[in-house]
């Protein structure tokens, strides 16, 4: 193993000079004190870099995305189940185009999308707040629809009636249903059902220099054992990677970590992410770290993750945020919109400038002209740019 595969997680100006050819010892005069100067403003940069985590996409964006933890839940129908007729017809016009009518994540639209569409049946839902091995709550359900996945494809259901969501909450439970190998078909909600709370103790905790370095410490190390998906950068290739499955035993990829600023479906900030570490993701090889770790080393986990965070290009940061991956994909074929391939060639910079600008023409449903969801002069530049050099 070279001296390099052995600094993982040390930031790479500091591995400049611990990796240096020759001794800082043996060197002379200003040389040496170049070095050593150098190193010590990296380490004291590779501190503030933690306690001051790459900033949300969105900060600076004019498109916003709605954390789930975050969802307003209304009161949970007295009559939810009587609402599953019309929650069945929502969602062949609304969610059957990618989720299938029958629920099972295979709707024709499922092929064009980076992220395999939730297969209801499996009632392996990766977001919720009950643990590991139980559906979740009707609440949990209710956050998904009302905020989406935009990262992933999945719009947000914000602008629908609650009484709606509701009924798309019963809809989805109905065909939570499989049957087994005696033919006997039964409904994983009623199987598994949600008992209890997962508690998520953050309040009152801070991100700090000192809790990220015990997390890298448990990232690196045998008892998180991250790196073995996730790598030693945290960019999802580690030695493990290529062999993981998911619940339908097909091929399943570890997140890229430095990309949470926009690829965490959750949220990116330490409270989500810690949320992620308690519970797992249902139905993916990510387990549950409850047990294995205390509430303090969760969130050191969590401080050091987000410390991962790298820079997205505004661009990118606008088609994945404002929600565009909802109907349309880059070089891969039509899915609701038209494929966004080329469209700068064919439509004109300019052309695009006015189509996204003008809020007095029908949104026709794109996410980037609705007036709640609009994107501002620059960051529409900064989105047509995007497309324009997409490779």
């Amino acid at each position: 193993m070279s001296r390099r595969d052995r600094l993982p997680s040390v930031p790479f100006a500091v591995q400049v000079v611990l990796m240096a050819p020759r001794p800082v010892a043996r060197m002379q005069g200003k040389t040496k004190g170049v070095v050593l100067g150098l190193g010590v403003f990296a380490l004291a940069a590779a501190g503030a870099a933690v306690l001051r985590p790459a900033r949300a996409p969105e900060s600076n964006l004019s498109v916003r995305r709605l954390h789930w933890i975050d969802v307003q839940v209304p009161t949970v129908p007295s009559d939810l189940a009587s609402l599953v007729l019309e929650g069945t017809e929502i969602h062949k016009t609304r969610c059957a185009v990618c989720h299938g009518e029958q629920g099972k994540g295979d709707g024709p639209g499922a092929a064009l999308l980076d992220h395999r569409p939730r297969d209801y049946t499996r009632g392996n839902f990766k977001f919720r707040t009950s643990p590991l091995g139980e559906t979740p709550f009707d609440d949990d359900l209710f956050r998904t629809i009302t905020c989406g996945i935009a990262a992933a494809g999945m719009p947000s259901f914000a602008a629908l009636p609650e009484r709606d969501r509701w009924a798309l909450v019963a809809c989805v439970k109905s065909l939570a249903r499989r049957t087994d190998e005696d033919g006997e078909t039964f409904n994983q909600f009623e199987m598994r059902p949600a008992t209890q709370r997962v508690a998520y103790a953050t309040a009152g905790r801070s991100v700090s220099a000192d809790a990220a370095r015990l997390g890298d410490a448990l990232f690196h190390g045998s008892k998180g054992g991250c790196i073995l998906c996730h790598g030693p950068e945290g960019k999802g290739d580690g030695i493990s990677s290529r062999d993981l499955k998911d619940d339908a035993d097909l091929p399943i990829h570890p997140a890229n970590l430095t990309r949470g600023l926009v690829g965490f479906k959750t949220g990116e900030r330490p409270e989500d992410v810690f949320r992620v570490v308690t519970n797992g993701m249902a139905g993916t090889p990510m387990p549950s770290f409850r047990v294995n770790l205390s509430d303090e080393e969760r969130w050191q986990l969590a401080c050091y993750v987000t410390s991962l965070f790298r820079p997205v290009p505004r661009g990118e940061a606008a088609f994945l945020v404002g929600g565009c991956k909802t109907c349309h994909t880059i070089g891969r074929g039509k899915l609701i919109g038209p494929d966004l391939a080329g469209v700068v060639a064919r439509r004109g910079e300019e052309a695009m400038k006015t189509y996204l600008a003008d809020r007095s023409a029908p949104a026709d449903g794109c996410a980037a002209r609705t007036a709640e969801r609009g994107l501002a002069g620059t960051d529409a530049e900064a989105l047509i740019a995007y497309l324009r050099d997409w490779r």
